[in-house]
């Protein structure tokens, strides 16, 4: 199966779930990921603001600033289909930015280097048990996961996980999995 079909295939799987599902779930992902050994250890976060499809995130983001972690989201450059994280200090400094996603406003938050960032949470729609993903198709990831050396995690739920994916020589894989089971 190619790519954009599986893309397809998984994004309408999570888009019909029922609403009680998809909150236990998350609620889920969540518990996991705030009692995880990397995000114990980790001071500075990258983590895009979820929409649509994608496992919430905004309680991931407030637990985190509350606990006084760095939080940091991306802003695409959709010309150079290229990303960087700005800190964010609250929520209201986001701007409704390309794809439809709330994205930093750079006129109010500071851009953050890369290499600071000591945990990348990847999103995706499809996974495999080598680690490696399928995301939205912009390659935005996989270009900055080239140059990134800090530690990755991925929240997932078990039906997005495949023996195996096609894989192409950019893919990066992410390091670690959190994963939601029935």
């Amino acid at each position: 199966m190619k790519k954009q079909d599986i893309r397809k295939n998984v994004i309408q799987m999570l888009l019909d779930l029922p609403i009680d599902q998809r909150r236990l779930i998350e609620e889920n992902l969540y518990e996991q990921f705030i009692h995880s050994d990397e995000y114990h250890f980790s001071r500075v976060i990258g983590i895009t603001m979820s929409h649509g499809h994608e496992w919430e995130t905004r309680t991931i983001i407030k637990r985190a600033l509350a606990e006084g972690k760095t939080v940091t989201v991306p802003l695409c450059h959709t010309d150079t289909k290229t990303m960087s994280f700005y800190k964010l200090d609250t929520l209201d400094d986001l701007v409704k930015g390309h794809f439809g996603l709330m994205e930093p406003n750079p006129k109010v938050m500071q851009r953050i280097d890369h290499q600071k960032i000591d945990l990348l949470v990847v999103p995706g729609v499809a996974f495999d048990t080598k680690q490696y993903r399928i995301g939205h198709g912009g390659g935005y990831y996989d270009r900055f996961l080239v140059e990134y050396s800090g530690k990755t995690l991925a929240l997932l739920h078990e039906s997005q996980l495949f023996t195996s994916l096609p894989v192409e020589s950019y893919d990066v894989p992410v390091q670690t999995y959190i994963i939601a089971r029935n």
